[in-house]
């Protein structure tokens, strides 16, 4: 996988790496594992975000299977994992509040999945992706406002990722907002050659 993601990238495509984190079969080891993978993969951008059954999916009907049948007798439900809420999207609770993990606690997840997320976007990687991948024959702009991106896109998505169905709650930071407008006022300016202006630093 790693070897096709670098192929895609080589070929002038973008991948953003998406790795859930809390799957029924996970363990703390396998998300450092994928951790691992994420970061050896070369990819441009990553998020990490937590597992939970949406309603219509086979996995939701069965969760709920089971928490209506657990305590009829000789009962086998089809999942160690428990989903603790039915109606999940009616209360003020995110993906950590939903499910039992038959593995992990709820605290390690969190843990493990906010490790992700540090060690991917840190200076350290971000730089490391810029001299090995396919960063490293962008202009000067295009490293730049790559760096600008990572901050911003941890700052916004970090823990739950980027999902249609992702709803924020809250107003941007004055520092997160400080940052897309240098981004976007640095891409504009150093780019202004080609007769590109974006509105958002990810465009293009």
């Amino acid at each position: 996988m790693v070897e096709a993601i670098q192929t895609i990238q080589d070929a002038g495509i973008s991948v953003l790496s998406s790795i859930i984190c809390g799957l029924e079969s996970d363990t703390v080891q396998t998300i450092r594992t994928m951790r691992q993978f994420a970061l050896q993969s070369g990819s441009i951008l990553a998020q990490f975000t937590f597992y939970h059954p949406y309603p219509g999916t086979k996995d939701f009907y069965e969760m709920m299977n089971d928490v209506k049948n657990r305590r009829k007798p000789n009962f086998v439900p089809k999942h160690a994992t428990r989903i603790s809420q039915g109606r999940f999207w009616l209360k003020p609770i995110n993906e950590t509040d939903q499910i039992e993990h038959a593995n992990i606690t709820r605290e390690d997840l969190i843990a493990e999945n906010k490790a992700c997320w540090d060690a991917f976007y840190s200076v350290k990687e971000v730089l490391r992706r810029m001299r090995r991948g396919r960063a490293r024959s962008w202009p000067l702009v295009g490293k730049f406002t790559y760096v600008l991106l990572c901050l911003i896109f941890k700052r916004i998505y970090g823990g739950q990722g980027m999902a249609a169905d992702g709803v924020r709650q809250k107003e941007l930071g004055l520092l997160t907002r400080s940052l897309i407008r240098v981004g976007v006022a640095t891409y504009n300016h150093l780019s202004r050659k080609d007769r590109v202006s974006v509105s958002q630093p990810w465009v293009r």
